[in-house]
């Protein structure tokens, strides 16, 4: 299927609410529009993307806010609509039909799931955004909630269950990325323009980065908080923010739990589930997850591939190498590597420790590096390396590392392929992640 053929089937149509938010906005319209309380309506249109699509769509129709590029808090939109016009469009909402057998029900659950994921994610980038001092943070309360709703309703029309990762099955499905599908989604229905400003690509502003960081720590949930990948997310977050680790998480177990707490639907509980239900003491956020029983080299090589791992499928780094520094320190030999193909002259070459050299000096203390086009130009002419000419002249993210004080080898990472910039929000990523390597602090 085409996507324009699927975005017209989907906005072709009014996509029915979660039952338990039907009674509830039933029970709230039963009080007359003179009594109607805005807030309520509100707060449960927030607890339900398909409500809250249902809003933005209408609201889309107004050239003033298209115009404008702003996205008002629900509240302000359900006034802005008026109560006799909000009871007439409430009332005719559908709900979600009973499940017709196991496997509608299985589908259904999955979809909810993802719901409650995307709440969770709406709930870390408020907090966080509160922890950065900024006030302003319903749009991109709004935005979370509405990125897995792609996903949700080629589920449900479809009746497929997830045979993988919700965003990537539908990237693979239509041969695009995800953020461009959201993009055309957005168009399409059509939703207020400024959701693309969050949403769409651009400069990476803190309340993008934050944005950006909340869902894919939502989503990661359910292949376990304590995946180093899953972490370093969480210390970007820190970082921008100008937080505690500590801190940050704390903001995430909250959300989790009040998600659980107050669930519209029964899956808004699995991420909690999966987030609390682990055999035996759950460790300290801070604390290292690897197997006491391994001995230091080990504990480090597991902690290595994992790092390359997360490089490689959740930034989307293209190639990801790491040089490990030999014994006798003169030589740095390539260990791990993804993406490198046959041939490629990085597979022969092994930087050498010259006292006047970049490796050296690169390996001088635990440090990142962001190696530009201009810059690689002119390290190039300064240095006449042989290694260094080999990489490509696209944006190259450079990390060593230290274990036990000494010096372990260096992370090196591109777009070779497709010459793609390296941005802000990534490369603060590759370094806090790669930084976690034997419980280092970078």
């Amino acid at each position: 299927m085409q996507l324009d053929t699927w975005l017209a089937s989907v906005a072709a149509q009014r996509w029915p609410v979660l039952p338990q938010t039907h009674a509830r906005i039933r029970q709230e319209l039963a009080r007359g529009s003179e009594r109607l309380r805005f807030e309520v309506l509100a707060n449960l249109t927030l607890a339900d993307p398909f409500l809250l699509l249902d809003l933005l769509r209408l609201m889309a129709t107004s050239t003033t806010l298209q115009r404008s590029g702003s996205l008002p808090a629900v509240e302000q939109m359900l006034m802005l609509v008026g109560s006799e016009r909000i009871m007439l469009r409430y009332r005719q909402l559908p709900a979600w039909p009973e499940p017709a057998d196991s496997h509608e029900l299985a589908v259904q659950e999955e979809v909810a799931g993802l719901m409650g994921r995307a709440r969770t994610a709406a709930l870390i980038v408020k907090a966080w955004l509160s922890l950065a001092g900024e006030h302003k943070v319903e749009d991109s309360f709004i935005a979370a909630e509405l990125y897995n709703l792609p996903a949700c309703l080629y589920l449900l029309q479809h009746q497929q269950r997830l045979k993988k990762p919700a965003l990537q099955q539908m990237a693979e499905q239509f041969n695009m990325d995800y953020p461009p599908l959201l993009a055309a989604f957005i168009q399409r229905m059509p939703l207020p323009e400024g959701l693309n400003g969050l949403l769409g690509s651009g400069v990476p502003s803190r309340q993008r980065q934050l944005l950006k960081l909340a869902v894919a720590c939502a989503e990661g949930l359910d292949q376990g908080w304590w995946r180093p990948a899953w972490q370093a997310g969480v210390s970007a977050a820190a970082h921008l923010v100008g937080a505690t680790y500590s801190e940050t998480y704390q903001a995430v177990v909250h959300a989790v739990l009040q998600v659980a707490r107050n669930p519209q639907a029964p899956a808004y509980t699995f991420a909690a589930r999966r987030f609390l239900a682990m055999e035996g003491d759950i460790p300290p956020a801070d604390a290292p997850c690897l197997a006491p029983a391994l001995d230091m080299a080990a504990r480090v090589d597991l902690t290595i591939r994992a790092a390359l791992r997360h490089l490689a499928n959740d930034l989307g780094f293209e190639r990801v190498l790491f040089y490990r520094l030999n014994e006798a320190g003169d030589v740095l030999r390539l260990q791990f590597q993804i993406g490198l193909k046959s041939g490629d002259a990085l597979l022969r070459q092994m930087p050498l420790i010259k006292p006047d050299g970049l490796p050296a000096l690169l390996l001088s203390r635990a440090q990142g590096f962001l190696l530009t086009p201009v810059l690689h130009a002119r390290l190039q002419l300064k240095y006449a390396d042989a290694w260094l000419s080999a990489l490509a002249g696209n944006d190259v993210a450079l990390l060593s590392v230290y274990a036990e004080g000494r010096p372990l080898g260096l992370f090196v990472a591109d777009n070779a392929s497709s010459g793609r910039a390296i941005d802000e929000a990534c490369y603060q990523q590759f370094k806090l992640l790669a930084a976690r390597v034997a419980g280092l602090s970078f």
